[in-house]
């Protein structure tokens, strides 16, 4: 799992990443920050995935910011060479912010405040599907 963050260049590299079939899923960061996205990406894929807070940035920063131009992608590890060459041909930033784990039903996060916290994905789910219903009726 990788954080994408850059200029006009994140189409470009989503584009020749796709066509060159570089990753299996990419998710644009906007409302709700990298916590929304990969919310939304263990949901719908039913997957879980080991993260960790990058050096240097504080829990809520990385989780939550909504600055533009940012993506995460995951990268089959046979890949990953060439996707970082990708990126470093357009001068294109990429933090590595963990791993995808196929076995597990829930997201690890570490480095929030000294902890690591875990959410299972279904009950991202429920929780996720009975906002509105419960507040409309």
């Amino acid at each position: 799992v990788l954080n994408l963050q850059a200029e006009m260049t994140l189409a470009e590299i989503l584009v020749a990443g796709s066509a060159e079939q570089l990753f299996s899923a990419a998710h644009d960061v906007s409302e709700g920050g990298i916590a929304q996205t990969l919310a939304e990406m263990a949901m719908r894929s039913g997957v879980g995935a080991r993260l960790e807070v990058p050096a240097g940035l504080d829990a809520f920063t990385f989780l939550w910011s909504e600055s533009a131009t940012r993506a995460v992608v995951v990268v089959p590890q046979n890949k990953n060479d060439e996707f970082l060459a990708l990126c470093e041909s357009k001068s294109f930033p990429v933090t590595k912010v963990g791993a995808v784990d196929s076995l597990s039903k829930s997201i690890q996060l570490a480095g929030v405040f000294g902890e690591t916290i875990s959410l299972d994905i279904e009950e991202l789910r429920v929780v996720s599907e009975e906002t509105l219903p419960r507040l409309f009726g």
